[in-house]
C-alpha cells in the first residue's frame, strides 16, 4: 500500500474544512524514538475499561485520592475507600453538589485525609478511620496543602484559609491569604509540585510561597503573576512537566507553565473550537484530569455544556510528551455522537471501572 502522507497525526478541526478537518477520536500518535521504524510514527488506541468494584451504592465519581498506601474515593455523598481487590469500604457522608470534590493528603506526620465537598471541609484520620467536619461549613470550592497546612479556598469572600500546623480538622478564623495585586477576584487555587500555591483569577494569576515566618507565612512570588485568567474553577492540572489550565485571554486558550510563565499549548484550531462551544454553550463548568499510561501524560478537557444533536462532544486531550491534541469520547446509540469520555464525566456507574 502506497504512504498516504499526512494521515497519522493529531486533531486539527480548522476553521475551514476544506483547509483541514482532522479529528483523531479515542486513538493517541506515538512517535517513534529510534530510527528504525517503518513510520515514523503511530496511531494507538486509548486504553478502555474493565469492571473492578462492586457493592458502592453511591453513584457519580467526583475525586479520588491515594494516601498511605490506601485509595480513597468520593463517590456521590460517601467516601469510600477502596481495597486492591476492588472491595468498598464506606467511611462517612459528606455534602454534595455539582462540583468535583477535592481531596489532598497531609503525610505520616498527621496522617490526615482532607476533603472538600459540597462547600465544606472535612478531616479523615487514617488511625482512627474517624471522618468529622471542620468549622469550614459552607461556600468553599477548593482545598490544597502545602508546608503542613491545609489551605481551604472561598471564592466568595476570596479567601484562602489556613488550618492549624500539621492538623487538617482545624481552621484559624483569623489565619488567611487574600489577594491584594489584582483586581479581578480569584476564581481557582492549586498546589503545584513544589509546594507553590497558584492563585488564578478571572483575567490573572498570582503564585505565592512559604516565607517560614510568622503564623501565616505564605507570600506573594515577584515575578511569578501575569495576565492570564481561568475560564472555568475546575479546569486546571497538576503535572509533572507543568501546570495547565483552560485560559482566558483575549478568547479561550490553554495555557502551560512549567517554572515561569504560562505558554500557550494549543492550535488555532482547538482555540477555534474552544471558541466554538463557548459561542453556542457555556464553558465555565469545563473540567481537567490528568492521566498517564505507557510512557504518555494527557490534560483532559471536559464540556460538560456543550453538547445536542448539532455538535460532538468528544473531550480535548493534550499530550505532554507528543505534544498532540486528540479527541476522547464515549458513544452514544441514541444521538449516533459522542458523548464526553466517561472519566471526567463524574459520572461513573456504581459498578466502578478501571482502566485497562
Amino acid at each position: 500500500m502506497a504512504d498516504w502522507p499526512g494521515f497519522i497525526g493529531g486533531s486539527y478541526p480548522g476553521t475551514s474544512v476544506v483547509q483541514d478537518a482532522e479529528r483523531t477520536i479515542n486513538l493517541y500518535v506515538e512517535r517513534m524514538h529510534g530510527r528504525g521504524g517503518k513510520t515514523p510514527q503511530a496511531l494507538y488506541p486509548v486504553p478502555g475499561y474493565t469492571a473492578w468494584s462492586s457493592g458502592i451504592t453511591t453513584v457519580g465519581t467526583r475525586g479520588m485520592k491515594k494516601a498511605n498506601g490506601r485509595l480513597f474515593a468520593v463517590v456521590g455523598n460517601t467516601l469510600w475507600e477502596l481495597a486492591n481487590n476492588g472491595a468498598a469500604t464506606s467511611r462517612g457522608t459528606v455534602a454534595q453538589d455539582g462540583n468535583p470534590a477535592q481531596l489532598v493528603y497531609s503525610g505520616v506526620v498527621a496522617n490526615q485525609l482532607g476533603i472538600c465537598a459540597g462547600g465544606a471541609v472535612y478531616a479523615f484520620d487514617l488511625g482512627t478511620n474517624t471522618l468529622s467536619a471542620t468549622s469550614l461549613t459552607s461556600g468553599y470550592t477548593h482545598l490544597g496543602y502545602a508546608h503542613g497546612y491545609g489551605l481551604a479556598f472561598n471564592p466568595t469572600t476570596g479567601r484562602i484559609q489556613l488550618s492549624n500546623l500539621n492538623n487538617l480538622a482545624t481552621y484559624g478564623g483569623v489565619t488567611f491569604i487574600q489577594r491584594s495585586r489584582f483586581p479581578d477576584p480569584w476564581q481557582a487555587m492549586f498546589v503545584d509540585q513544589n509546594s507553590l500555591i497558584w492563585a488564578v483569577g478571572s483575567e490573572s494569576f498570582e503564585v505565592w510561597y512559604d516565607t517560614g515566618q510568622g503564623t501565616q507565612p505564605f507570600a506573594v512570588l515577584d515575578g511569578m503573576n501575569g495576565l492570564w485568567g481561568i475560564a472555568a474553577p475546575f479546569a486546571y492540572a497538576v503535572t509533572p512537566h507543568g501546570n495547565a489550565w483552560l485560559a482566558l485571554s483575549n478568547g479561550p486558550r490553554v495555557v502551560i507553565s512549567a517554572g515561569g510563565r504560562p505558554e500557550e499549548i494549543g492550535t488555532y484550531a482547538i482555540h477555534t473550537e474552544l471558541g466554538r462551544f463557548r459561542r453556542t454553550a457555556t464553558i465555565d463548568n469545563a473540567e481537567a484530569l490528568v492521566t498517564g499510561d505507557h510512557g504518555h501524560t494527557w490534560v483532559s478537557l471536559a464540556f460538560p455544556s456543550v453538547g445536542g444533536t448539532d455538535i460532538d462532544t468528544p473531550t480535548l486531550t493534550y499530550d505532554l510528551e507528543g505534544q498532540s491534541w486528540t479527541h476522547r469520547g464515549e458513544w452514544n446509540t441514541s444521538t449516533g455522537r459522542y458523548d464526553r469520555w466517561a472519566p471526567t464525566a463524574c459520572n461513573l456507574p456504581a459498578t466502578h471501572q478501571r482502566m485497562l
